[in-house]
């Protein structure tokens, strides 16, 4: 390598620096919101091959854009000079089953509650649920930050935007970080209702091909859309 082309290197910019300053900006602003406190959370966003991730035992509220790292899609470490999200495998997976940008992973409390009380899906007590795609599955437990735990959510998010991990949390998807932490506290939302009805008694349950109904009907009215 050349005097030149070594100095060029030296100087130029680590890889993915905007979406650095984006990813850090989501991390505390989903902190502030109170579902993921401390560091009861991960995000992450995708640009071409590469990903961008927050770093593993860096408190929410304080990332920085230092504080966030760059890998490939097989998982290494290509920038940042901290260590990348003990999820990493969990956020490549639902990237890659959903073909979403961005992905959030929280301990959010309510979503938690749920994911260690019921098994196979959230009752639908709402009609927000047709935000994630259908009935939001709950993954089977599965040790956090291995493969196994990644396949699980996978499976869980075929043809969904969102899911529960049993014993763990919840994890969200969507095409901009905006969406995925505007998605995840939306999550946390319907999780409580559904937790407070549960304590009521036998919620009434939208059945049926009702969700796909109200589905069509929000798309119709452009819920959700600046434009609205």
């Amino acid at each position: 390598m050349s005097d030149i082309a070594r100095a060029r290197e030296q100087t130029a910019p680590e890889p993915l620096t905007p979406a650095r300053a984006a990813l850090a900006a989501a991390a505390r602003e989903l902190a502030a919101t109170g579902v993921a406190p401390s560091t009861a959370g991960n995000l992450s966003v995708r640009e071409g091959d590469l990903v961008a991730i927050t770093g593993g035992g860096v408190q929410l509220s304080a990332m920085t854009p230092e504080r966030c790292v760059v890998v490939d899609l097989d998982g290494e470490q290509v920038a940042g000079a901290g260590r990348p999200s003990s999820e990493t495998q969990l956020h490549l997976a639902a990237g890659a089953a959903t073909g979403a940008a961005a992905v959030v992973h929280s301990h959010a409390p309510f979503a938690t509650t749920l994911a260690a009380t019921l098994s196979g899906e959230l009752p639908v007590v709402h009609y927000s649920m047709h935000a994630f795609g259908g009935p939001v599955r709950i993954a089977p437990y599965e040790r956090f930050g291995t493969g196994a735990l990644a396949e699980s959510v996978r499976a869980a998010l075929q043809d969904r935007s969102g899911a529960l991990m049993a014993n763990h949390g919840a994890v969200v998807v969507a095409p901009t970080l905006a969406e995925a932490v505007e998605k995840m506290v939306l999550l946390e939302w319907m999780c409580e209702v559904t937790w407070r009805a549960l304590l009521l008694g036998s919620p009434r349950l939208i059945e049926g091909d009702e969700l796909d109904a109200v589905g069509a009907r929000s798309r119709a009215l452009r819920y959700g859309r600046a434009d609205a």
